[in-house]
């Protein structure tokens, strides 16, 4: 503690210099601290009345009706460090972050005392310094406190650089939940699915304490990848080979399956593409791996020493797509390891090889065959196609007050994007009304000119057997001056928020948007092909190609009495700079 100086006042011109002053001397202190866990605790003193100024929570502490009364105050759950800048903030109304771990401490402490504006300068510090990394930490501290932007930030992150995600140490020390929410993704920046199962087979490793890994000593001996026997496929022998129901002894016998690979070498044993498993007397029929760890004792309390829940684990390992994989590489993978049983690696490997099998999946297992990688490939493959459909759900509608947009997807070599605006408008009767404005976003290059013209519609989607889309069509040339455009008042926020009409989902809506090439090319760069400023009101466009029109859903065209807000003239007209529209969230 500093020793005040004589006459300290007169140095001291603004009022956070005198608040610095006081929390660093100590001078007038009439509390005292201890923070941090024992036994590294930090005395901290400080001053009641500027405390409680600043915090509901320290003025119940300091003058409500159940006042602490202990001397010191002990405060056992905040970093002595983070509950030092917190009242620095509260002194002088500066943050003083420094480092990611400290804005997490720091914003604990915010929330704990009540104290909005240093939570917000937390999660800004945050968003802006999400890495791979720390993301899965973050995307944990955002679910924690309903920070729903962060969540949003955390989430794009982990799709657009997954594997460097699931390759760092963080990944392991999170939490299963959140393990489970990255393989639920549909969009992951992957090679395969491999890199998940490799990813979840070592957190298993570390979070289950080898107890997984047992199995190999229980019935590794009656578990091969055998040399193939070399049988005749034909509609009769894989109906028998797809039969769960076989009795034990036909079991046993090595299985033969004949499996068209590209590269031999994902499987060891095999030369011809042949792949055999030899099913083992030591499990019952649809048993799983889960019934064994029971059956040996390895799951009697339902969780492991880590707190880690094996049906958790179990809901892991079902979201990952194995039927994505080649027969070969499953297996000379999962196929092998403990966290499948036996007949969990025959059932999937039957389903791999043949979409019609017999053989259902396991219980809980994905039965997707859709790549998850495939986003990272729409750049290339967006040159041969003449229409794409998109689709962005946004969520915490119901209390959203800040613009959103979606992450780019890709047409024409042309990143694009939906942006949703909520707007607030007063009529000239002074009556209040809340829309929410919907648009299409073309994000050229920069500093360069370049046209793209679409035919486009958007939706916003129902659900019910009464529910009906409310759809608007957008014919327009896009632009390096006008990329943006759609309708200011897309629908009434009342109607979303009508049950009957079933656009909600929870607490979220689901955008769609089709889009369709113009005959001319698509795309040119030269100035010279920018088309003049359009008029207020567009003329009507044009109807669309049949090939189109099977497309998209005719049943879902709203008619006119569906918006009975909207008014002439508002249609297709581009979005009036707001600061609203200008705090949409965008890609890190």
């Amino acid at each position: 503690m500093a020793v005040p100086s004589t006459d300290w006042q007169l140095g001291c011109k603004q009022l956070n210099q005198r608040g610095a002053h006081l929390l660093q001397t100590g001078q007038w202190a009439d509390c005292v601290f201890m923070v941090g866990p024992p036994p590294h605790q930090v005395t901290v003193t400080a001053h009641k009345l500027i405390l409680a100024s600043a915090s509901p929570v320290f003025e119940a502490m300091f003058f409500g009706g159940m006042a602490e009364r202990d001397s010191p105050i002990p405060i056992l759950d905040v970093q002595p460090d983070a509950f030092k800048a917190l009242l620095m903030y509260i002194y002088t109304d500066k943050a003083e972050l420094g480092s990611f771990e400290k804005a997490c401490s720091i914003y604990y402490g915010a929330k704990k005392y009540m104290l909005p504006y240093l939570e917000k300068e937390c999660t800004m510090f945050i968003s802006l310094n999400l890495q791979p990394k720390n993301v899965c930490r973050a995307y944990e501290l955002g679910q924690l406190f309903d920070e729903q932007l962060l969540v949003e930030k955390c989430l794009k992150i982990m799709e657009l650089r997954t594997k460097e995600v699931l390759n760092d140490e963080s990944f392991m020390e999170a939490d299963i939940e959140t393990v489970n929410k990255i393989l639920s993704l549909d969009s992951l920046s992957i090679e395969s699915e491999l890199d998940l199962f490799r990813a979840v087979e070592k957190y298993a490793k570390i979070h289950l304490k080898g107890n997984l890994y047992k199995r190999s000593s229980l019935t590794h001996s009656d578990y091969s990848v055998s040399p193939p026997k070399k049988i005749k496929m034909n509609d009769s022998t894989l109906g028998q080979t797809l039969n769960l129901s076989s009795t034990a002894t036909e079991m046993d016998k090595p299985i033969g399956i004949p499996i068209k690979t590209e590269d031999s070498k994902d499987d060891a044993n095999s030369e011809t593409g042949e792949v055999s498993i030899k099913m083992s007397q030591s499990y019952k029929e649809g048993q799983t791996s889960l019934d064994m760890y029971d059956e040996c004792g390895l799951n009697n309390s339902q969780e492991s020493n880590n707190g880690i829940e094996l049906s958790s684990l179990r809901s892991a390992i079902g979201k990952i797509r194995f039927l994505t994989l080649p027969a070969a590489s499953f297996a000379a993978g999962p196929a092998r390891s403990a966290l499948l049983s036996e007949p969990e690696s025959f059932a999937v490997l039957m389903n791999i090889v043949s979409a019609r099998a017999d053989v259902p999946m396991p219980e809980g297992f994905s039965t997707s065959r859709v790549l998850r990688n495939q986003q990272n490939l729409m750049p290339e493959e967006s040159n041969s196609k003449s229409e794409a459909v998109f689709r962005f759900t946004v969520l915490n509608f119901k209390t959203r007050r800040r613009s959103v947009e979606s992450r780019p997807f890709h047409f024409h070599d042309m990143p694009w994007s939906i942006k949703l605006v909520p707007r607030f408008e007063t009529s000239t009767n002074f009556i209040e009304g809340k829309y929410f404005g919907l648009y299409l976003r073309c994000n050229g290059v920069k500093d360069s000119a370049w046209s793209v013209g679409v035919h486009a519609e958007l939706r916003l989607l129902a659900q019910g057997p009464r529910a009906r889309n409310v759809a608007m069509q957008i014919h327009k040339t896009f632009t390096n001056k006008e990329h943006e455009w759609g309708f200011n008042r897309f629908v009434s926020w009342n109607d979303v928020m009508d049950p009957e009409r079933g656009f909600l989902r929870g607490n979220a809506i689901e955008i769609e948007a089709h889009l369709l090439a113009d005959t001319v090319s698509p795309t040119a760069y030269s100035a010279a092909t920018v088309p003049p400023t359009p008029p207020t009101v567009p003329p009507t466009p044009p109807a669309m190609p049949p090939t189109a029109m099977q497309v998209l859903n005719r049943s879902a065209t709203t008619p006119p009495s569906v918006v009975p807000r909207l008014p002439t003239g508002i249609v297709n007209r581009p979005p009036t700079p707001s600061l609203e529209s200008s705090s949409s969230s965008s890609t890190p």
